[in-house]
């Protein structure tokens, strides 16, 4: 699958590896209130929810892309690491 100019999509890439999940603010059942993030072969990251409703679905994105949405929503709220 390729985009645009030619280079690789990340949604034909393969899942490298297991989920790793990041839970918190539950909503009273455990374990639906997670994200899921996994690295893709080649590069870039494949994001799940936990949720029922969210079975199935994933978005992938970039390094940079990740880290940009990272370092942009810390920066909204005042955080930092």
């Amino acid at each position: 699958m390729s985009n645009v100019n030619g280079t690789e999509s990340l949604y034909g890439r393969e899942v490298a590896g297991a989920y790793a999940k990041f839970c918190g603010g539950n909503s009273g059942n455990t374990g639906e209130s997670c994200m899921q993030i996994a690295d893709l072969a080649g590069g870039g990251f494949s994001l799940t929810d936990s949720k029922p409703e969210g079975a199935g679905r994933e978005l992938r994105m970039s390094e940079d892309e990740v880290v940009s949405f990272a370092r942009g929503f810390l920066n909204e709220r005042g955080l930092s690491l």
